[in-house]
C-alpha cells in the first residue's frame, strides 16, 4: 500500500465516522486534499526534474537533457566472485560520473549478486560513450563481460 493511497483510506474512515453537520463544513476541504494527493501520486510516475532515470539495455541509445542525472543498472556479484563493473576509458566532457553503489540482493541465498548503479551527469550536448568492464580488480586477464553504453544528450 502506498503513502497516498493510506491517506486516502484514512480520510474516507475518518469522513464516514462524522456527523452530516461536519460533513458539509469540510467538503472543500477533502476536495482540495485528493486534488493534492493526486498530484503528488501523478508526479512521482512522470519524469520530473528530481527523477533519475534508470537503464539497463547497453543496446539502447540513453537520451537525456543537459543537467539531468541518469543510472545505469548492471548485475554484479562482488561479494562472492569478486566481479565488479569498472570503467574501461575516460569519460569525455559531455557526461561525469556522479557515484556509483552496489546494491546487494533482496535474498538471503548465500552468492547471490545485487546490481550496481552508476550515476552519471550530462553537462554537454553531443555524444558520448560509457565503456565498461566486469573485472576482478586484481586480475590482469580479459574482461568477463563488457557493456558499451551510448548517451547522447541534447
Amino acid at each position: 500500500m502506498t503513502f497516498h493511497s493510506l491517506v486516502l483510506r484514512t480520510v474516507a474512515l475518518y469522513y464516514n465516522s462524522i456527523s452530516q453537520k461536519y460533513k458539509d463544513n469540510m467538503r472543500p476541504y477533502l476536495i482540495g486534499l485528493l486534488i493534492l494527493t493526486g498530484a503528488m501520486a501523478y508526479s512521482q510516475e512522470t519524469n520530473m526534474p528530481g527523477k533519475i532515470e534508470e537503464y539497463l539495455n547497453p543496446g539502447a541509445p540513453i537520451k537525456v537533457k543537459t543537467g539531468r542525472k541518469f543510472t545505469i543498472r548492471m548485475e554484479a556479484n562482488p561479494t562472492t566472485t569478486g566481479y565488479s563493473w569498472r570503467l574501461a576509458k575516460d569519460l569525455n566532457n559531455i557526461i561525469v560520473l556522479v557515484t556509483n553503489t552496489f546494491i546487494p540482493p533482496e535474498t538471503d541465498i548465500c552468492g547471490a549478486g545485487g546490481h550496481e548503479l552508476w550515476t552519471f551527469k550530462a553537462v554537454c550536448k553531443g555524444k558520448a560513450e560509457i565503456f565498461m568492464r566486469y573485472v576482478r580488480p586484481w586480475e590482469k586477464d580479459l574482461p568477463a563481460v563488457t557493456n558499451v553504453f551510448t548517451v547522447i544528450v541534447d
